[in-house]
Order: C-alpha cells, then sequence, then structure tokens
C-alpha cells in the first residue's frame, strides 16, 4: 500500500489528476500475490471505476478497505488510512501529491513497527508455549515408552494431574493475558485512583 501511495504521489507531482495517478500507480506497481492479489486487483477496479465517473478516488479506495476490513483481509487498515488522506486532500482542496506520500511514509511506519512488536513477542510466545508443555511431557513420555503412569509416578500423582492441567491452562491464559496487554500498553492492574 505504501508503494501505491508512493506511486501516485509521482503520478500527481507529474499533473496527472487524482484519478489517473491512481490509475497508473495500481498498474504500474508491483502487484502481489498470494493473499493480497484479490485486494490489489480491488482496488484498482474501484480506482479505475471512479477515474471513468469522475468520482471520488478516496472514497473508492475507502469503500474497498471497508469490505478488506469485514473480511479480515491484510493491508485493509493500510488502504483506509491512504483512502481517508486521498480523501480529505478531495475535500479540502489540498494538493494530493503531499497527502500521498505523507500516507506512504505512515504506513511504512506502522508496518516497521508491526514486524518490531511482532520480532519483540516472538521471544516470549515460545516461552509461554514451552513452559507450558514441559511439566505435561514427564506423564507423556511414560505413556509413549509403554509405561504406565499411575505405576510411574504413583496414584498421588495421577490423582492431581487434572489439577495440573487445569493450573497449566490457568497459567497459559494468563500469560497470554500479559500478553495481550502489553500489545495494548495497558496497565496490568487496572486503573489507579
Amino acid at each position: 500500500m505504501a508503494e501505491l501511495a508512493e506511486l501516485a504521489a509521482l503520478g500527481l507531482r507529474a499533473g496527472l489528476s487524482p484519478g489517473e495517478a491512481a490509475v497508473l500507480a495500481c498498474e504500474v506497481g508491483a502487484e502481489p500475490q498470494g493473499a493480497t492479489a484479490a485486494p490489489w486487483a480491488r482496488v484498482t477496479q474501484a480506482v479505475a471505476r471512479a477515474r471513468d465517473e469522475g468520482t471520488s478516488v478516496g472514497a473508492a479506495v475507502g469503500e474497498v478497505a471497508a469490505v478488506l476490513a469485514e473480511r479480515r483481509r491484510p493491508g485493509a487498515e493500510e488502504l483506509a488510512f491512504l483512502g481517508a488522506a486521498w480523501q480529505l486532500s478531495e475535500e479540502s482542496g489540498a494538493p494530493a501529491a503531499p497527502a500521498a506520500a505523507g500516507a506512504a511514509a505512515v504506513i511504512r511506519g506502522r508496518v516497521r513497527a508491526r514486524d518490531r512488536r511482532a520480532a519483540l513477542l516472538a521471544g516470549p510466545r515460545a516461552s509461554m508455549t514451552l513452559l507450558s508443555l514441559l511439566p505435561l511431557t514427564g506423564p507423556l513420555l511414560a505413556l509413549l515408552i509403554g509405561l504406565p503412569v499411575a505405576r510411574v509416578y504413583g496414584g498421588a500423582a495421577v490423582a492431581t494431574l487434572g489439577v495440573g492441567v487445569a493450573l497449566t491452562g490457568a497459567g497459559w491464559r494468563w500469560a497470554g493475558t500479559l500478553l495481550r496487554r502489553a500489545v495494548r500498553g495497558a496497565p496490568l492492574h487496572g486503573p489507579r485512583a
């Protein structure tokens, strides 16, 4: 999406109309493969239709972004931002090229931040998984090699197996809650008075 915005900004600076610049950006830009190929085609069609009908390019991009957001498709948030910036430029009469270039910079920054956050959360998520599965490895290993768990661990250990599984599940949920709060930046102990 950032590439689309940058290419559109170049076309606008060259003197193209917003519709022509957007269509050119969609046609010239490297078409994504896989999951983002269909949304890219939708954007191209919506922008071409807006150009041909003389309607708002920003509104057309925003409509495609709304459809993609409903379907939870990648790039919907960035596309919505680009559409809003473009529409604001169209409605206010401000030059669209700086708006498109600014949108590209913001989109690239958001993507970098999302990638950094995913990299930072990979370690805690791996630790959470490992520490949650570790207590289960002993009994599972005993079962795997054919030892009766009751004889290896004793009757009391088998009786507490359910409690251990419940506590492991509770720990998993708690750790997941901590990670979600860390991502959102929410306080761990609720609001302070």
